[in-house]
């Protein structure tokens, strides 16, 4: 969760004592119930799958080895809002993110969607199905 919690140097009103305590929880976090039966009709169907989160690459990628096993959560995509330093909902997230798939500007609602990965984030979405380009 590189730059999108603040550091103890940095001047925040909240202390490392209380936030390392949560930050420290975030690997051990269950996935959503069904994230696993989709996550499978999904990849058996060819779509590509791609995971956006406003926290640190390598902490996604071992939620979904954690929720998915190894060899499922190495067919997803990731991308992480630390790449460009805006977090969602900032609309240049969602471009970057569909740029990264290879979609043009303006193709988005020919090539896929966004689901939301958390209860509490219903307006902008936080994963993305894509068919697979076939190469």
């Amino acid at each position: 969760m590189h730059g999108l919690v603040p550091s103890s140097s940095a001047a925040s009103p909240l202390s490392s004592s209380l936030t390392d305590p949560v930050i420290s929880r975030i690997p051990t976090l269950d996935a959503r119930p069904g994230l696993s039966a989709a996550s499978s009709l999904l990849l058996s169907h060819n779509f590509r799958l791609l995971a956006a989160t406003n926290g640190g690459l390598e902490t996604t990628r071992g939620l979904f080895a954690r929720a998915l096993g190894d060899d499922e959560a190495e067919r997803w995509d990731y991308f992480s809002c630390d790449e460009d330093k805006t977090a969602k909902p900032a609309p240049s997230v969602y471009r970057d993110v569909w740029r990264r798939l290879g979609v043009d500007e303006g193709d988005e609602e020919k090539h896929g969607w966004f689901v939301a990965s958390h209860t509490w984030y219903v307006v902008s979405l936080a994963s993305l199905a894509l068919p697979r380009r076939r190469r």
